[in-house]
């Protein structure tokens, strides 16, 4: 299914319920915000209800929710609650910074109830380091694949 239609499907469904999705986790991230780096988790295989494709992948702040699990291993499978949320993407030019085009697009918002439904290696998960920066050491070192 190709993105746009994925994205249109999550704009029908509206932003006041909340349904269930299921995503596979692919890895940790993050992004230097203004004024922080903010850990986040990228999902693949997004579905509604576990049935309808909505998103081939999906990047999430690393919330409580998510931490609270410990550490996830690719192929992971969680589910979770949410809700549509619209946002506007700026496609800026390559040859100046002027915003081109404006668009509002639709991503899954407000992650809570959050599980793990099939581990991909059934064993202890260490829990994720609290202080920030520790926990962005150990997202790039992973992203790096070096060793701990």
């Amino acid at each position: 299914m190709e993105e746009q239609t994925m994205r249109q499907h999550l704009a029908s469904l509206g932003t006041t319920e909340r349904y269930w999705f299921t995503g596979i986790f692919e890895r940790y991230g993050y992004r230097a915000g203004a004024e922080r780096v903010e850990p986040t988790i990228l999902l693949t295989s997004v579905r509604l209800a576990d049935k309808q494709l909505v998103a081939t992948q999906s990047w999430f702040k690393l919330s409580k929710g998510f931490r609270d699990l410990g550490e996830l291993k690719p192929g992971d499978k969680l589910k979770f609650s949410g809700r549509v949320a619209p946002y506007i993407e700026d496609y800026r030019s390559a040859v100046t910074t002027d915003f081109s085009t404006s668009s509002v697009n639709y991503r899954i918002g407000y992650p809570s109830k959050i599980k793990l439904v099939r581990p991909l290696i059934h064993r202890h998960r260490p829990a994720l380091p609290i202080e920030l920066d520790a926990l962005v050491q150990q997202i790039s070192r992973w992203n790096t694949h070096e060793q701990v």
